[in-house]
């Protein structure tokens, strides 16, 4: 493992993909920041993060004949290593709000930005982001933001913790193949924030409705019941409000 340390970047991701470019670093190597000042969550949301009170990072890692179809069983296994992490810390009310934020009961705690290199229809790198409030304590007007140490009340030491998570992060990633997303996605569903309960939903158009999380697709689209019947839905297609 190669762990790189930066006092401030605007973005881990974008840091480890021009590294990616110019030195072609080896397998599993992590670019750690103290202070991230640009960094973007899902469809270009900023993800603000106080510096050196939380975990902002990004892991490397190649893949060999991974189809370009399959790659939502990367959010899969992103998702179940951390939230294993978070469970050997016990944190409480752990689940996944999809396709891949963490949560702690209805609180926001972590965000994943999984940028990838395609060939040939093949995945061949991808750039994994994370970020994990950890000490933060104000968020200010993020109303469903929660760090660790609101959670439990304890601080945490960052060393240790990324230590923690890269090491889940290793052992699931390692078993990344196209061949591997029936056996990771009942743990996903199982994990899923809100499933099977009722929910508000809303549309890129501003419509609003009452659905039921059921799980998701082979290619990892959100089933969603409604008074219509069973609908699928993409990243872009679709935000649960509650």
């Amino acid at each position: 493992m190669h762990i790189i340390k930066l006092d401030a970047t605007a973005s881990t991701n974008a840091f480890l993909k021009d590294l990616w470019q110019e030195e072609k670093p080896e397998d599993e190597t992590v670019v750690w920041t103290r202070q991230q000042y640009g960094g973007r969550g899902q469809q270009g949301a900023e993800w603000r993060s106080e510096a050196g009170k939380n975990l902002t990072f990004s892991i490397l890692k190649y893949f060999k004949g991974l189809e370009v179809q399959q790659q939502f069983v990367l959010n899969i296994a992103v998702s179940l290593a951390i939230q294993q992490a978070l469970k050997d810390l016990k944190i409480p009310d752990v689940s996944i709000k999809w396709p891949n934020d963490i949560m702690s009961g209805s609180r926001k705690i972590c965000g994943i930005l999984i940028e990838n290199i395609v060939k040939a229809k093949e995945i061949r790198v991808s750039v994994i982001g994370i970020g994990l409030n950890v000490n933060q304590e104000d968020f200010g007007m993020l109303e469903r933001a929660s760090s660790l140490r609101l959670i439990t009340g304890m601080s945490y030491d960052l060393d240790s913790l990324i230590i923690l998570i890269i090491k889940h992060l290793q052992s699931k990633l390692r078993t990344v193949t196209s061949d591997t997303f029936p056996t990771l996605r009942t743990s996903y569903e199982e994990m899923l924030y809100r499933i099977e309960l009722p929910s508000t939903f809303v549309l890129p158009d501003g419509t609003k409705f009452i659905g039921v999380i059921r799980g998701i697709t082979n290619t990892g689209r959100l089933k969603v019941g409604t008074e219509d019947g069973l609908l699928e839905f993409s990243v872009k297609e679709i935000r649960l409000l509650n």
